[in-house]
């Protein structure tokens, strides 16, 4: 132990049991030994409130002597924190900021950040570029989607040759590993990055022009280390499941013992729905709020050379593979696995097809386009594990998905049933939930937007959105789920698929919120110089048949805006800027004014190849049931975002 102060202590666990409290600097021992040929794992379970404290050698297999070069060490850290709604803290005059989007939390985070001296083990070809930044949040658990770290680094790159680059340490593992990096300044040797993981991170370079021409990551095989079912689940994401397909089958690949493949581990038979659509569908909800948090623009803040060198380092060195992202100016669309590269471009598993390797083109400065299906993309990235979830949530769900998802059998759906035709915007979702306490929550997703389900001695019915084309509803229940990350461990969940006969639409706008007792409005209004609106009251429909479908008046919604592109009444799409609003009326007569979040989904052009997807959250604490006019501002006003039906240009408020 070193780096503790007078009067201070670490708390430690070996195993997850054997606790003990280390109170002085120096050698400290477990009580219960472990036997030759035992693994260890010590983590920290308490430390000093303004220290930050790292484990190193902290995982192993004992040998024919006691382990005696685990170390744990402690440093002042700088502390702070970030709120629920988002914000940034600035953690030190030379460059470290940590910022949290808002809702990427669903609570208050305590950050501590120090600088440190980068941990050893950084694979060979890196070379780190000064000290290392650790970085430590109070509620991991409660985590939604991944927060900025700003670092500066002191240490020059060797030459204009050397990409700059992100390693992060995983001390669960014991191993460095790719962190996605969102931008680059060399001026001011500044990065930033993007996590949902924390511990150390180093900024390292590497020389690409050093690499071979080619590289396969060693013993990948699609038929082996890809799933046995091809994407599948629609509208329940943009690209359906693929995000949570390639995440989980990237871990398995890099986490499992090697003989331990992915393609017919979990079974694609089953009533009502397998094993293992059921383990793609929950892989994907963990990482469903992702998509929700990203920039537009985030594809090109790198710059495509720049992108390119660091997926080929990063592929090189650790040789393990990437998630790979595929969109274009409206941020990502699809995702799937980068495996390797060579002098035509990246190699990859398109989990929308099973067996079958494709290739995004990168001439060495430059992607191609990528197509399928008449679907292209032009903008190109990845994202790293860190990114998208820690290695105890994959583990955590692979248990859960090897013992059966058991807990599904606590929801039952009576409608709509699997396979239904629905010729309306909603339906009723009706059932129950059974073996739950008082506690229980029910979340709907509903092609992919979350909606909280109020509940009655355990049954449950509600008007859901319904699309046109496939919808994929994913029931979640469990112990205050709404207060969980949306990775809802443990959690029972239930899939049913229906088919909407009603026309696509060019725009669809859907507003959902998490207090029982209140009343929260969508307004859309059309480009000027008409700018008609469509809210609750006179005016559901314009003449150009922008239409509210549902007007929801005591809680959780939906409210539902659309404007048809076929059939009846069509829809007439104007140039300009359509505005997305939302109010917050008020409760009924003796319900408290209680704050209320909630968020915006935005689609347009439906079921085409075209579509553009984003959600926007939102707080709001304060309430007027006369300042309700479209045009209307105050506290009681949040702005979503604005829609250009010419370009398909969703563009979301700060």
């Amino acid at each position: 132990m070193s780096g503790l102060g007078a009067g201070e202590s670490v708390g430690l666990n070996n195993n997850d049991s054997n606790a003990l409290t280390v109170g002085a600097n120096g050698a400290f021992a477990f009580a219960s030994p472990v036997a030759s040929g035992g693994t260890f794992k010590v983590t920290i379970t308490a430390e000093p409130a303004t220290r930050l404290c790292t484990v190193a050698n902290g995982t192993g297999t004992v040998g024919a002597a006691p382990v005696t070069n685990v170390e744990v060490a402690c440093v002042v850290a700088t502390v702070g924190t970030v709120p629920a709604t988002g914000g940034t803290f600035q953690a030190d005059a030379a460059g470290i900021a940590v910022q949290a989007p808002p809702r990427a939390s669903l609570a208050t985070q305590t950050i501590k950040v120090a600088r440190i001296s980068a941990p050893a083990g950084l694979p060979t070809g890196f070379r780190a570029l000064g000290q290392a930044v650790n970085v430590a949040i109070d509620k991991p658990d409660l985590l939604n989607a991944p927060l900025k770290v700003a670092i500066q680094y002191s240490v020059p790159p060797t030459d204009a040759r050397y990409q700059v680059g992100v390693v992060h340490y995983n001390t669960t593992t014991g191993r460095y590993e790719p962190v996605t990096m969102l931008g680059h300044d060399p001026a001011t040797r500044t990065v930033l990055v993007e996590s949902r993981s924390f511990s150390p991170f180093a900024v390292v370079e590497a020389a690409p022009d050093l690499l071979p021409e080619s590289h396969k990551v060693t013993g990948y095989s699609i038929a082996a280390n890809g799933w046995n079912l091809p994407n599948f689940g629609n509208e329940f994401a943009p690209g359906g499941n693929c995000l949570g397909m390639a995440a989980y089958a990237n871990w398995f690949f890099g986490n499992r013992p090697r003989t331990d493949l992915l393609n017919g581990k979990f079974s694609t038979v089953g009533t009502p729905t397998s094993p293992a659509e059921l383990l793609i569908t929950r892989a994907h909800l963990a990482q469903s709020q992702y998509w929700g948090v990203k920039s537009d623009t985030y594809l090109s803040e790198l710059g495509g050379a720049e992108v390119g060198r660091l997926m080929k380092v990063f592929l090189r060195l650790f040789d393990q593979p990437l998630v790979a992202l595929m969109g274009d100016a409206n941020g990502p669309q699809h995702a799937g696995v980068i495996y390797g590269y060579n002098a035509s471009g990246f190699l990859l598993y398109d989990v929308n097809f099973q067996n079958t390797e494709q290739t995004i083109p990168f001439n060495g400065t430059t992607f191609g386009t990528y197509a399928f299906g008449g679907t292209s993309y032009s903008r190109f990235s990845f994202v790293a594990l860190p990114s998208l979830g820690r290695v105890e949530d994959f583990e955590a769900l692979t248990t859960e998905a090897l013992a059966g998802f058991t807990t599904s059998a606590q929801i039952a759906i009576d409608a709509p049933v699997a396979n239904q035709q629905i010729a309306s915007r909603s339906t009723e979702l009706r059932g129950r939930i059974t073996g739950l306490d008082a506690s229980a929550q029910l979340i709907a997703y509903v092609r992919g937007i979350p909606q909280l389900l109020p509940t009655t001695a355990g049954a449950f019915k509600a008007d859901i959105p319904i699309g046109a084309g496939p919808n994929t509803i994913v029931l979640v229940t469990g112990d205050r789920v709404v207060q969980k990350s949306n990775w809802a461990r443990n959690s029972a969940t239930r899939v049913v698929k229906v088919t909407g006969l009603m026309p696509p639409t060019r725009l669809l706008a859907t507003l959902t919120w998490d207090q029982d007792r209140s009343d929260i409005d969508l307004y859309v209004t059309e480009p000027a110089p008409g700018g008609q609106s469509v809210w609750w009251s006179n005016k559901l429909t314009t003449p150009n048949n922008l239409v509210l479908d549902i007007d929801q008046r005591v809680g959780f919604g939906p409210e539902h805006a659309s404007l048809n592109a076929s059939g009846t009444p069509l829809g007439v799409a104007l140039p300009g800027l359509y505005r997305i609003r939302v109010h917050y009326f008020g409760n009924p007569v003796g319900a408290p004014l209680i704050p209320v979040t909630g968020a915006v989904a935005i689609l347009t052009n439906e079921g085409r190849p075209e579509k553009k997807f984003a959600t926007k959250a939102f707080t709001i604490s304060s309430a007027n049931g006369t300042n309700t006019a479209p045009a209307a501002t105050g506290p009681d006003w949040v702005d979503i975002g604005t829609v250009d039906l010419t370009t398909g240009v969703i563009t979301l408020n700060e």
